[in-house]
């Protein structure tokens, strides 16, 4: 959010939706975007991610890809989608590896 590039992979339901410069993070969701680091400057410890924290991102960058939906076929369901289901529909499956592949360099 800090440069204003909020994917919509890491952004609330109710902003997903809108231009990348409006929308808001949901903590629950943000994953750090890779950045190569100045040449000569150095990596701060408390910049790097536990192992703990590095095997919670790769779940849930796994978890983007697997639960990976199409829209629905038939509009006729007895079901109501739940919010995360409409953000996953309104994705492509080239995104989602994108973003992915963007979080894990």
């Amino acid at each position: 959010e800090e440069f204003m590039e909020v994917s919509e992979f890491e952004a609330t339901f109710e902003t997903f939706q809108l231009k990348p410069n409006k929308r808001r993070i949901d903590p629950c969701l943000a994953v750090t975007k890779y950045r190569r680091s100045a040449a000569g400057t150095t990596i701060e410890r408390s910049q790097l991610r536990t192992l703990q924290q590095l095997e919670t991102t790769w779940h849930h960058l796994l978890d983007l890809i697997c639960t990976q939906t199409l829209p629905q076929q038939n509009a006729s369901t007895s079901t109501t989608p739940t919010p995360a289901t409409i953000q996953r529909q309104r994705r492509s499956f080239a995104k989602t590896i994108a973003f992915c592949d963007d979080r894990i360099r």
